[in-house]
């Protein structure tokens, strides 16, 4: 099986595993979240429209009492005062009894249709008798209010608001106790629930860490322990030990390794061998001498040219930033100290884009997406840079795009000084 199915398979796993977790999950939060949104709501309606009706019926009883005294105290003292307090109340009283047949139930419909017949009577006396004292009879007016009729009406009024807060009392207890016993039994139900959550959470993380440990052990097994085999093969190689074969006898691309290194050694015992043949031993000697020489020789010339390169670029007057595809600058030549006024320690690991002017950055910052998008491309810029003084210096940059080219592996800048804005 090949590295890469290995590595593909090992994720997957790992994916599933995070996928059967949050599932999982997921089912249990499900199971939590109906009481809340199910019973318990329920039960807190229930009282809620219970409370709601009590709540009409002590508004109704109220009402019915200011009326009652505001007509009353019109009629024995004939100030207006009580006559508007009975014409502002008497709508409000009308409205909430109409409320309260809306929303009761068939029986309570019947207690509050009552209680509006009688209160529609009483009204109209009640408006009466406010007519006769506006008209200065209030002996007639305190009449009606003393009438059989009109008590036997407040009566009646009476007697439904009692029936009602009697049968309402024992359903409001009733409703309460139910939803009481519905939110207890749905609280216990949801903290066993959240206790198996926890268990099962855990239980599946900790069996997602050991699969996950033993998939990577194995791949990584299966990884090392050839490469292993292969290191110690090519030492072997290096000491000239070409004698004994490598064993690996995977199908995946280190097997496939295992057996270009084997035929190189092959082959290289094979051109030895037939060597030997040829040559004597004082041939190879000096065969090796003259490589030798050869090897100094091509190491000499390099330590030469990378000495003159070092001192081109370290006096050069011109200055070298190296930046990363990031633009965090990796290099810096000595003359950028002249330059900037930092020395190149002090610029190595920071963002070459911080110390741009504000206003030379956007059109700097599109330069560097276009050079980081084609390798070997070649900019020319000029823009103003921070001195460590804090003047601005303005430069003539010239950047290449090596990143592909593995001998720089950076983008190449080099900076000329043109003049300084203070």
């Amino acid at each position: 099986m090949q590295i890469k199915i290995k590595l593909v398979l090992g994720f997957l796993i790992v994916v599933l595993m995070i996928i059967l977790i949050g599932y999982v999950s997921y089912l249990q939060l499900s199971e939590i979240s109906r009481p809340l949104s199910g019973e318990i709501p329920q039960s807190i309606e229930i009282v809620k429209n219970t409370s709601r009706l009590d709540s009409l019926a002590q508004f109704i009883r109220y009402y019915d009492e200011v009326l009652t005294q505001s007509a009353r105290n019109y009629a024995f003292t004939q100030d207006k005062k009580w006559e508007e307090r009975y014409r502002g109340v008497e709508p409000d009283l009308d409205a909430i009894i109409k409320e309260a047949i809306e929303e009761g139930d068939d029986i309570e419909k019947e207690f509050f249709s009552s209680v509006d017949a009688a209160n529609k009577a009483l009204v109209v006396m009640e408006y009466s008798a406010i007519d006769y004292v506006s008209n200065g009879q209030p002996a007639d007016a305190i009449k009606i209010l003393d009438s059989k009729e009109y008590w036997d009406q407040k009566k009646i009024y009476s007697d439904g608001l009692i029936d009602y807060i009697s049968r309402r009392g024992a359903e409001y207890d009733q409703a309460l106790l139910a939803s009481t016993s519905v939110i207890e039994s749905s609280t216990e139900r949801t903290r066993n629930l959240l206790e198996y959550a926890q268990f099962m959470n855990v239980s599946l993380i900790i069996a997602a860490l050991i699969i996950a440990m033993l998939v990577g052990f194995l791949i990584s097994n299966s990884i090392v322990r050839p490469l292993t085999k292969i290191r110690d093969f090519a030492n072997r190689i290096s000491r000239g030990d070409l004698g004994e074969q490598i064993e690996i006898r995977s199908k995946d691309e280190i097997g496939e390794l295992a057996g270009a290194f084997d035929d190189m050694r092959y082959s290289l015992k094979m051109v030895i061998d037939e060597y030997e043949k040829k040559k004597s031993k004082e041939d190879v000697v000096q065969m090796l001498a003259d490589t030798t020489k050869e090897v100094e020789h091509v190491q000499k010339e390099m330590k030469d040219k990378e000495r003159f390169f070092r001192s081109l670029i370290e006096h050069s007057w011109d200055g070298i930033i190296l930046t990363d595809a990031k633009t965090r600058i990796i290099y810096a030549s000595p003359s950028i100290k002249r330059i900037l006024g930092y020395s190149p320690k002090e610029l190595i690991g920071q963002d070459g884009m911080m110390r741009v002017y504000k206003g030379d950055l956007k059109m700097v910052t599109k330069l560097s997406e276009k050079l980081l998008a084609t390798p070997g491309l070649t900019v020319t810029a000029k823009l103003r840079y921070k001195h460590k003084d804090g003047s601005w210096v303005w430069l003539e940059s010239t950047a290449t795009n090596l990143l592909k080219d593995p001998a720089v592996n950076a983008i190449v800048s080099n900076l000329r000084e043109m003049k300084k804005k203070r």
